[in-house]
């Protein structure tokens, strides 16, 4: 008896085993890896139309580096939030927002509107006045 349960042990740990090993393979058809975007925001420096690449000027100011971004057919284009073209957002000076796999990007979005004077500071942020909201004046300030 102790064989047998021996031997039905063994037989499942190798079927266990082939499931596992199988679950690993590589995707069939050739199907790609699903990559997440990277996220890159700059200034457009210049734009090449016919190479379909623009340089991203990234980083801070005394610690800045060029990027070459790669655009397709497949790229997504926003300005102000609004569905947009390359022409109006691959405009020299603009901010922009990229996200890209392997420098190929997918998605470029642009925001040229400053927010409307007057605007609300949501929770947290401070109004212009330098105060958030429920601080208490200081010393010698009127309310």
């Amino acid at each position: 008896m102790y064989r047998f349960s021996a031997l039905v042990l063994a037989v499942l740990g190798l079927f266990v085993l082939a499931a596992n090993v199988s679950a690993v393979e590589a995707p069939a058809g050739g199907e790609k890896e699903v990559t997440k975007p990277a996220m890159a925001t700059g200034v457009v420096k210049s734009v090449d139309t016919v190479a379909s690449t623009f340089v991203l000027t990234v980083g801070k100011e005394g610690k800045t580096k060029d990027i070459t971004v790669t655009v397709n057919a497949e790229t997504a284009y926003w300005l102000d939030a609004e569905k947009s073209t390359m022409e109006l957002v691959l405009v020299v000076g603009h901010k922009v927002k990229v996200a890209h796999v392997d420098g190929v990007a997918s998605k470029v979005m642009a925001i040229t509107k400053e927010k409307p004077k007057g605007e609300k500071p949501k929770d947290g942020e401070k109004p212009k006045d330098g105060k958030k909201k429920g601080d208490k004046p200081a010393a010698g300030e009127n309310m």
